[in-house]
């Protein structure tokens, strides 16, 4: 998969969410990179669309603050994250390395 590293290309993923982002990061230089040049299942590219876009759901984005039960929002919403890593692998086989990096929003509002 083409990416920002030197080689211009990756076999190692990150899935991680993030605002008005695709899910799926290389693992070395952190590039965003195109969910539409996976060759996995529209159905699934449609679930990791659909996953990302509830990231943060859990946060009062204008008073930037926690809702209430924000922990167990992100903790489901880690689970689905954890299960889509499992449909990915499924689908891409040995072909990628993908590492799931669960969203840890609540710690950091908590720590401020």
């Amino acid at each position: 998969m083409d990416c920002c590293c030197k080689r211009g290309e990756t076999r190692e993923l990150i899935i991680e969410a993030d605002i008005g982002a695709d899910p799926i990061w290389c693992k070395h230089c952190r590039c965003n990179l195109d969910i539409e040049d996976l060759p996995i299942s529209q159905g699934l590219m449609d679930q990791l669309e659909s996953w990302s876009a509830q990231y943060g759901k859990w946060i009062d984005w204008e008073k930037e603050q926690l809702l209430p039960h924000a922990a167990q929002q992100e903790f489901a919403y880690n689970e689905g994250g954890y299960t889509l890593l499992h449909k990915l692998q499924a689908e891409l086989c040995s072909t990628y390395s993908i590492q799931f990096i669960p969203g840890s929003t609540v710690d950091e509002y908590e720590a401020l």
